[in-house]
């Protein structure tokens, strides 16, 4: 958000420039000489010395073509951030490659935390900042005006702050509804997934196309593949976990989340499962962070073309 802030102020800034020396020069062109010689003499001198000191500084500083040229780029910021995100992924998915092959010892782990937004994700949000991380958050939209958590507070704008924040936005389906048709075929999946799809573009801006099955793959039974195609057929790719700390289960104090986390990290590249509505995962977020990161991981949000996404086949 700050980062968002702080764009719009440059923009306003630098139009400002540009309407300054835009307006000195029509003034000096058209008004100002008609004005001087009406002036006594004095103030003629004055008029002119100061008029010509600003042209002076406008023409060697800020040359209207790059005044013009840099608005043009802040027009085009969505279009920057994307290509500069492209390229980041890039670089990610060439580490991935090196430590699969062998030729790097890094390791990386991907945090992900389901089934948000809550209220409680502003805090999660604070302390990933404070360690300056990025995530992956695989949301869903019902009953999101009103936050679960909070039933006084909407948590409807938060997809947009995690969005901007540099999140990674996932699909967990709109409904989540496991027990209540979500898998009863895969049409009336899809259906909810591509629902869950317009939401997260009408809040952010953004489209998807990482998604997670509600209670894991395994969770469709003999429908799983059927349901796979379908996001395959609409251009997603599917991603389950390697690591958690049972927070979506039977988790019931802290030093059960750690030590769970440190019974299931064992892998080069790791998917760990969180939850944003677990309070007992926020108290113990800066000890899986730093666990992780003395245990040499990278963490990192992930991205479609990640080796822990599962896709079709090109």
């Amino acid at each position: 958000m700050e980062t968002k802030k702080r764009k719009n102020k440059i923009s306003f800034i630098v139009i400002g420039v540009c309407l300054l020396a835009i307006g000195w020069l029509s003034y000096e062109n058209l008004e100002l000489k008609a004005m001087i010689e009406k002036d006594v003499e004095i103030q003629k001198d004055s008029q002119i010395k100061l008029i010509e000191t600003n042209i002076e500084i406008l023409n060697k500083e800020m040359d209207k073509n790059v005044l013009l040229g840099d608005i043009a780029k802040l027009n085009k910021t969505d279009e920057i951030v994307a290509s500069e995100r492209k390229n980041y992924y890039k670089h990610i998915k060439l580490l991935e490659d090196k430590i699969l092959s062998g030729e790097s010892d890094q390791k990386i782990a991907y945090l992900t935390f389901d089934d948000g937004p809550y209220f409680l994700t502003r805090k999660f949000l604070e302390v990933l900042k404070k360690y300056d991380i990025l995530a992956t958050f695989f949301t869903i939209g019902l009953k999101k005006d009103a936050c679960r958590d909070e039933k006084n507070q909407s948590c409807g704008g938060i997809y947009k702050i995690q969005a901007d924040s540099g999140h990674t936005m996932a699909n967990h389906t709109y409904s989540h509804a496991i027990f209540k048709g979500l898998y009863k075929s895969d049409e009336s999946f899809i259906a909810d997934v591509k629902k869950q799809e317009a939401l997260l573009l009408e809040k952010t801006g953004q489209n998807s196309n990482i998604f997670r099955f509600p209670g894991g793959s395994a969770t469709p039974k003999k429908l799983k593949n059927a349901m796979i195609k379908k996001l395959e057929e609409n251009g997603y790719g599917w991603v389950d976990w390697t690591a958690d700390d049972n927070d979506g289960t039977t988790l019931k104090n802290s030093k059960e989340g750690i030590d769970r986390i440190k019974q299931t990290i064992n892998q080069k590249i790791e998917v760990v499962l969180l939850h944003d509505y677990s309070k007992i995962t926020l108290e113990i977020l800066p000890d899986i962070i730093e666990y992780l990161q003395n245990n040499g991981y990278i963490l990192l949000p992930l991205f479609y073309e990640s080796s822990v996404i599962k896709k079709a086949k090109k």
